[in-house]
């Protein structure tokens, strides 16, 4: 983490902000500030600065150290943030101070607790913070030093905290709002230091003492609030919705409940303007009320995820078709778009309607992916928005040009790339925070991010929301089509097959037009072309999410990335999904479950070279060719049981035959789980041609006479030296064997696990996403947060040193984000 904070000069900070007039000669800044204590710190910062700001009161300070934001989550992670940055600036909006405003009133009591503080008192509002402010009384749980010399940055758990504390904040605002940069400051008892975080990291100003010199903290505040939004680090392609583009956009939503759409796809257009996303059928209690007020007041600003409007630049977008390589200025061009709806003489801009997003990243750098439904002005129809902030490298191909790729090559089950490029066009958006890291004598290499944006046709659910083991079966099954189909005629390895990059979109249209399922993989920005595989990685870390990285790659990472890796991967993940919603031998045993899964998953240590390692437990396993869970017999499917043990076979023999003596790989002792028998069920299904993987196997009467197929569950493919696991033929006949079998329409649950907190306190909970990166990133829906170079989520009890970790920031994961340029 500490490499993604640098300290500026003095003088070269300014070249982090630019704009803003300089306060007139005669203002006066002045900060009274009591440092008994880090709350009467809080009233004389607050007034200070409050001082500080021109006389237009364009902005308000207030004090939210104790009232958290109320505001939900992105869709997909429902749970409310509840930290609370100490002050914060905001803009005197009437939506603003609304959502700061703290609706009970305090008592006499509080009142009198609060003192002078009570004119400055507010709640966090995320979406509406402009500039955040830290404040420190102890100098040793401060993150930064203050007395100028050459350590910097303190060295203990407690600044180590108190860094991804701010990390925390940073990701956040960068969560909620359309924002290039952004700035906060950090007090420490008289002293201060100004920081601007984006994409790359955070720059840090010299420590300067407020008190002493006013002027230089006073005229910050007082050129901030003279600066345009756009220096103050808002994107300017991205503004609120008017009234009228609101009303749109409800029409266009109040439209789908008479339409043949999903559900699915109903309630995340909802989530748009309704911050749970959830219909309200009888139009009852206190969330009706709300929705009504909202209607009636038909305001952008009036929900807790303002409505914004995202100009595209059309004419630098490319629409991509499935099998062609170019929209041409043919006569079938302009059929197609007479039937997509689309104007075929198309302006120059292109907007988009956005809200309440999907999903957000879990970092405040790397890619920081966002997903949202969106509404789409010009075609007046639903689409799905991914953005992003790609990685500034000749050597790494932007997502967009990957999807063209295999679209070319008529690769199908992926997303339909619709729209593509950078933000800004020839002059896109750029972070700059990588810039003093570059000089600074440190092992991690930060690449500039690029802001990016991609637009696809499918609004999917993620894989974690299947309905049953049959449905999980196909939509995997699905998924390793695309990526066999994408490598043998593309000659492109996804690498990063996880849960969250396998979607299932239940409004595709079939070849009559008819609304259908289908399943696809997609999130393929980490992909490479074979010819780029050969290249040493020159990073010791691996991309990917760790808990579905090969075992393998997590024990060598200098190991260069093969197909058979990301074919185990896929077994992790039906491995991984099994634990976490089918009756197992680890259900109604929270801790063991926990435990399993953060031995398997979460292992990890660092090696003596400095990078991380893990995968010995999950080698294990596979090396033994027993699951690593043992399905229930009442409850299971036969056809999930089968495959389980099939595609646990596969694993042992391809560690058997695979030529790994180069990695030195150790032979470890044989443990896991026994398979489980197969009992009879109520679906069996039979193999028909279809374009789709997903319909090549559906449903039929169950015979009650016919016996249940208790052969040894072995796949038909022979071992080669190379490893069974090196193409995809083996993979995908224990699936289609495995399909062929019975299945249960209901056997799905949710198994509590035990995890812990930070403070070693341990929590039962269930899994309800992905968790994958945050957002970050699938391009239809199912995004997790991005955390690379691999994105570990703790199941169990961690380790130490990954207690400690994770004692920096709840969620926030700092690593360094180079490894798509190095590996």
């Amino acid at each position: 983490m500490e490499g993604l904070f640098v300290e500026v000069p003095r003088k070269k900070f300014k070249e982090y902000f630019s704009g803003g007039s300089e306060p007139p000669k005669m203002k006066k800044f002045e900060f009274n500030v009591n440092l008994d204590s880090e709350e009467k710190m809080y009233f004389g910062v607050s007034k200070s600065l409050q001082d500080s700001l021109p006389d237009q009161e364009e902005f308000v300070v207030k004090d939210t150290g104790r009232w958290k934001d109320m505001a939900d989550g992105s869709t997909h992670a429902k749970a409310k943030n509840d930290k609370k940055p100490d002050l914060g600036i905001y803009p005197r909006h009437e939506a603003a101070l609304k959502a700061v405003k703290i609706e009970k009133p305090l008592t006499e009591d509080q009142k009198h607790k609060l003192g002078k503080r009570v004119d400055f008192i507010g709640r966090v509002s995320w979406a509406w913070l402009s500039l955040s402010l830290e404040v420190k009384n102890r100098t040793e749980t401060a993150p930064f030093s203050c007395d100028g010399g050459t350590y910097w940055l303190p060295d203990n758990d407690e600044a180590r905290k108190s860094r991804g504390q701010l990390a925390d904040y940073a990701k956040e605002v960068l969560a909620r709002q359309h924002r290039q940069f952004f700035f906060m400051i950090v007090v420490i008892r008289d002293h201060a230091r100004i920081l601007r975080w984006d994409r790359a990291g955070a720059a840090v100003s010299r420590s300067f003492n407020y008190v002493q010199y006013p002027r230089k903290l006073g005229g910050f505040i007082y050129r901030y609030a003279k600066m345009t939004p756009v220096q103050r680090g808002f994107d300017p392609t991205a503004t609120l919705a008017t009234k009228e583009e609101i009303a749109i956009l409800k029409a266009y939503i109040s439209s789908l409940k008479d339409r043949d759409v999903s559900d699915y796809l109903r309630k995340c257009m909802n989530s748009i303007i309704d911050e749970d996303g959830k219909d309200d059928e009888d139009g009852k209690g206190k969330k009706a009320k709300d929705k009504k007020a909202k209607d009636d007041e038909n305001d952008a600003t009036s929900y807790e995820w303002p409505i914004y409007k995202i100009e595209l630049d059309a004419s630098k977008f490319v629409s991509v078709k499935r099998g062609e390589s170019e929209r041409e200025n043919s006569d079938k061009a302009g059929e197609d778009d007479a039937a997509a709806n689309i104007d075929p003489k198309p302006q120059a801009k292109r907007y988009l309607l956005v809200g309440r997003a999907m999903s957000t990243s879990l970092s405040p750098t790397g890619r920081g992916t966002k997903g949202f439904a969106a509404y789409d002005m010009t075609a007046k129809t639903h689409v799905f928005l991914k953005d992003t902030w790609r990685p500034d490298s000749a050597r790494i191909r932007p997502e967009g040009e990957i999807y063209k790729k295999l679209a070319q090559c008529e690769v199908a089950e992926i997303a339909t790339l619709l729209y593509c490029g950078d933000v800004g066009g020839e002059k896109p958006q750029k972070t700059c925070a990588q810039r003093p890291l570059e000089k600074e004598d440190t092992k991690v290499k930060v690449l500039a991010r690029i802001h990016y944006r991609l637009v696809f046709e499918e609004i999917a659910r993620p894989l974690g929301k299947y309905k049953n083991s049959l449905e999980m079966a196909l939509a995997i099954y699905a998924a390793l089509t695309a990526h066999r189909d994408a490598w043998e005629k593309a000659g492109i390895l996804h690498r990063d097959i996880s849960d969250g990059n396998i979607m299932i979109c239940d409004d595709a249209k079939d070849e009559h037009g008819r609304r259908t399922t289908m399943a696809f993989l997609n999130d393929w920005d980490l992909a490479k072309y074979e010819h780029e595989l050969t290249k040493a990685p020159t990073q010791k870390t691996r991309s990917g999410t760790w808990q579905f990285i090969s075992g393998l790659l997590l024990q060598f990472p200098q190991k260069q990335h093969e197909v058979s890796d990301d074919l185990e991967s896929f077994i992790h993940v039906i491995n991984w999904l099994s634990f976490w919603y089918h009756k197992n031998n680890y259900s109604g045993k929270p801790e063991a479950l926990g435990n399993t899964l953060s031995a398997i998953y979460d292992e990890s240590s660092p090696s003596p070279d400095g990078c991380d390692t893990g995968g010995i437990t999950k080698t294990v396993y596979l090396q033994s060719g027993r699951p690593p869970l043992k399905l229930d017999m009442d409850t299971a499917s036969q056809g999930h049981s089968r495959l389980l043990r099939s595609l646990a076979t596969l694993a042992k023999e391809h560690y058997e035959s695979a030529s790994v003596s180069q990695w030195e790989l150790e032979s470890y002792g044989c443990r896991g789980g026994a398979g489980n028998e197969e009992e009879s069920t109520m679906e069996t299904t039979i193999k028909v041609e279809s374009k789709h993987a997903f319909h090549r196997f559906i449903p039929k009467p169950v015979d009650t006479n016919q016996e249940d197929d208790d052969m040894p569950a072995t796949p038909p493919a022979p071992i080669t030296r190379e490893g069974v696991l090196s193409s995809h033929s083996a993979i995908l006949a224990a699936f289609e064997d495995a399909l062929s079998k019975k299945w249960k329409p209901v056997d799905k649950t949710k198994n509590l696990v035990m995890t812990y907190t930070n403070s070693g306190t341990h929590i039962l909970r269930t899994r309800t996403g992905s968790g994958k990166r945050s957002a970050e990133s699938s391009p239809s829906g199912g995004i997790e947060g991005d955390k690379r170079p691999s994105k570990k989520r703790w199941s169990g009890k961690r380790s130490k040193r990954a207690q400690a970790a994770s004692e920096q920031s709840d969620e926030s994961d700092l690593s360094a984000v180079p490894e798509e340029e190095d590996d």
